[in-house]
């Protein structure tokens, strides 16, 4: 009995012993302990991330800075020089412009008398010394830069690099000129077109350039040589002396800020350097047109001299009276 019991205890502690071992109540927190380097690798992998945002960011200053300085410097020039441009195309230059218009009743002109080529130019024509529209408007009234003879002409616009380059073209068409009135400066080429049937012969007398006398056959055009290299204080006569009450004038001005009125007495000058300016007033009846008044912003004097101040943008005249009275 002793020998059994003894026996039973010994296999008893045995089992207690291997079924504590089998439960391992403390081993299964050993795996995810030793699997620890797994999550540890994940957390190690969570730092690295954060290092690698973080890093760029602290290794960033070195460069980035440099970059982030450059970059500015590099670009922000170029909105400041538009900036600084625009205001200079525009806000440094402003456009002249009105309309002359008759005040009063003028008596009709009598036509010109034809006494050549009658096929071809007809029997009458209209004298065109002054034209006026339906309304009142006042054609062919020339203005110009006046200038002191101790002045000194602005700088033109950029818009007017090429204007002295360009060919001017003065045309005979129904044996009259037309236009009537030609603008051009100091050594421009000047061609002669003659459009019509019959031979006309271009006569421009000039004060400061030589007198020219050309003859210019049906159809074709003929170069003025010499050029009319000088300034002309007053518009130069154009005739033609085969056909004499054909008459014209041709303004050569060294500035290119002048301008004629046109048929609807609208005249227009653009880019003016801003400031105060004087321009002559002329037509080609009574001459200068002196002593304008009745528009506060347009009161000549006696050579036909006004004082404009020029603003940026648009300086509008309004509508400019001359006192049929002065065309008569």
């Amino acid at each position: 009995m002793l020998r059994s019991g003894a026996i039973f205890l010994v296999v008893a502690l045995v089992l207690s012993g291997c079924g504590g071992g089998d439960d391992r109540p403390d081993r299964p927190q050993r795996p995810v302990t030793d699997d620890s380097p797994a999550v540890e690798s994940s957390t190690p992998e969570e730092p690295t991330k954060s290092e690698e945002v973080t890093e760029p960011e602290s290794s960033t200053p070195d460069p980035a800075p440099t970059e982030k300085t450059e970059t500015p410097e590099t670009v922000a020039p170029k909105p400041e020089e538009k900036t600084t441009e625009a205001p200079a195309a525009t806000g440094d230059w402003g456009t002249l412009k009105g309309k002359f218009v008759v005040k009063g009743k003028l008596p009709a002109l009598k036509p010109l008398d034809v006494t050549k080529d009658k096929g071809f130019c007809g029997l009458i024509l209209p004298d065109k010394t002054i034209v006026v529209g339906k309304n009142n408007e006042l054609a062919n009234v020339c203005l110009w830069l006046s200038l002191g003879r101790t002045d000194k002409a602005p700088t033109p616009h950029s818009s007017y690099a090429d204007s002295a380059e360009e060919t001017l073209f003065i045309d005979n068409v129904g044996c009259l000129y037309a236009p009537r009135i030609y603008m051009a400066q100091p050594g421009q080429k000047i061609m002669l077109r003659n459009k019509d049937q019959v031979a006309h012969n271009f006569k421009i007398d000039g004060f400061s350039n030589n007198s020219i006398n050309l003859l210019v056959p049906v159809g074709a055009e003929v170069q003025v040589v010499p050029r009319f290299n000088k300034e002309e204080s007053y518009p130069m006569n154009a005739g033609c002396a085969i056909h004499p009450w054909m008459s014209g004038k041709l303004l050569i001005k060294s500035s290119p800020y002048m301008a004629v009125s046109l048929a609807d007495g609208t005249f227009e000058i653009k880019n003016l350097p801003i400031g105060t300016h004087k321009f002559k007033l002329w037509h080609e009846k009574p001459g200068n047109l002196k002593n304008l008044k009745g528009n506060s912003l347009v009161e000549s004097d006696r050579k036909g001299i006004v004082e404009i101040e020029i603003k940026p943008g648009d300086n509008d005249l309004g509508v400019i009276e001359i006192d049929a009275s002065m065309l008569e």
